[in-house]
């Protein structure tokens, strides 16, 4: 399949690329990555609404060569939201380096862990400014935890270096009052250690990082079947 697809690597003109309840391998999406010339957009969502089966495969089981699936896109993915499958625990290990125009990154889902199942490596993308989580609910995932894991503190310092906006948005269909606090109250003093009350380019009234909540509105609405299966009864699809 490899030697009959190989030579239109780099050859297609595909901008945006959406595949969702996907129970693909790594390989091959490393393999669909390599034909754009320029591909700005990527959403790869895993099996979560659907029932999935013990022999699926997720690109999230091998994160080297999903890491190396994404670099192929380095120059021009400014894009990129990437959903574990729901079945699964693993702790995900990004290193997005190479990716010198990513300016938005999207993760999900949060809901079902009690450990953070996104980490970052110290070696960020460049010029990040938003970074979503998906239905981040669960009071005891700390919050110190989850930005250490997604190097909140080096994203803030590399966008105030660039005079640059950076947020996280929080994306869920409810979130609790303490959570919101105390999420806001570690963010702020994270904004405050990394780039002081003033950073040389903005006043401190000024400072363009911010972390917000988004509600997702919840509604009874399942993603279209792809395969004969049984009706997921009592599943419900947060669509924003």
């Amino acid at each position: 399949m490899s030697a009959k697809i190989h030579p239109f690597t780099r050859q297609t003109n595909l901008k945006s690329l959406t595949i969702t309840e996907g129970t693909i391998s790594a390989d091959s999406l490393k393999v669909i990555l390599s034909l754009p010339q320029a591909l700005q957009r990527l959403s790869y969502c895993e099996t979560r609404y659907h029932h999935s089966d013990h022999s699926d495969v997720y690109a999230t089981d091998d994160m080297n060569i999903l890491n190396d699936a994404l670099a192929q896109q380095s120059e021009s993915l400014t894009h990129l939201n990437i959903s574990k499958a729901a079945t699964r625990t693993n702790i995900c290990h990004l290193k997005l380096p190479d990716l010198k125009a990513l300016i938005s990154l999207r993760l999900g889902s949060f809901a079902e862990h009690t450990i953070i199942p996104w980490t970052l490596s110290y070696l960020i993308p460049p010029v990040l400014e938003v970074i979503e989580l998906i239905e981040l609910s669960h009071e005891h995932l700390r919050p110190d935890d989850i930005f250490s894991a997604l190097q909140i503190d080096s994203l803030l310092t590399s966008a105030a270096n660039r005079g640059a906006p950076f947020a996280v948005n929080l994306l869920g269909p409810r979130f609790s009052k303490k959570l919101c606090n105390n999420l806001l109250e570690r963010f702020n003093k994270r904004v405050n250690s990394q780039v002081g009350p003033s950073n040389g380019r903005f006043a401190s009234s000024e400072l363009p990082f911010r972390l917000q909540f988004t509600q997702q509105v919840v509604r009874r609405f399942i993603p279209p079947y792809l395969y004969v299966e049984r009706e997921p009864l009592g599943i419900l699809y947060n669509y924003e």
